[in-house]
């Protein structure tokens, strides 16, 4: 039987969301700190490295208690990984988006695709350290760093080639991302340091990397279907 009674916007929200503190409800709260977190993290990492990354270095940083730290991650492991992946996947975004208006000219696509990157890079230079240096020595990081390398080649190809092609078995894709990609960001922060033996303006790094890219020619298209085993 209905108490004639309604519910105010306050109790709703409660109900919904969680109490309300200082003008902001539970998930509220919670993603900002999931966010303060975050941001800590590619600072420790970008920086000073993974091996620097403690949750009591980052909940000092935060000033975020250990117990929601552990609220929203369950070891320090998946933290590492976490911020790993919001870097990546804010630089994927960013090419993804620049992909998205189709360029005739696959030259210039490919071009066009290097410089949004290497600006994404050079803009902040904790980015280039956490997806390329730390992940070369943190083993859960690598593996991810050689399934995003596919995955670029695959927004490279998909962009300057939009018509159907023969897919590629994944093993010979994955090589070759992974070939190419260590070679490019190898390249990236020796050039992002200023320690080639030649100097090269931006777009004469883009004309390089872009050579190297066209001669090695990827395989078309990546086949899904096998589970990275030869049949």
């Amino acid at each position: 039987m209905s108490t004639g009674r309604e519910t105010t916007a306050p109790e709703q929200a409660r109900t919904t969301t969680g109490r309300v503190w200082n003008g902001r409800t539970r998930d509220e709260r919670r993603s900002d700190r999931h966010e303060r977190l975050l941001e800590a993290g590619i600072e420790i990492m970008g920086t000073r490295g993974t091996r620097e990354v403690t949750v009591r270095s980052v909940c000092r940083a935060t000033r975020i208690s250990e117990r929601h730290f552990y609220e929203l991650f369950d070891t320090k492991e998946d933290f590492v990984a976490a911020v790993y992946d919001r870097v990546i996947g804010d630089g994927i975004a960013l090419l993804t988006n620049a992909a998205a208006t189709p360029v005739a000219d696959r030259g210039q696509a490919l071009r066009d695709l290097l410089g949004s990157w290497i600006d994404f890079i050079t803009e902040d230079p904790r980015r280039g350290r956490i997806i390329a240096v730390e992940a070369a020595t943190n083993p859960e990081l690598a593996q991810r760093g050689r399934q995003v390398a596919v995955g670029l080649i695959q927004i490279y190809l998909d962009y300057t080639s939009p018509d159907p092609a023969a897919e590629a078995d994944p093993i010979d894709a994955e090589i070759s991302a992974t070939v190419l990609f260590t070679g490019i960001w190898g390249l990236l922060l020796t050039w992002q340091d200023d320690a080639l033996g030649n100097h090269l303006t931006r777009d004469e790094l883009i004309d390089r990397l872009a050579g190297l890219i066209e001669r090695a020619e990827p395989p078309r298209r990546i086949r899904s279907d096998t589970g990275g085993k030869r049949r």
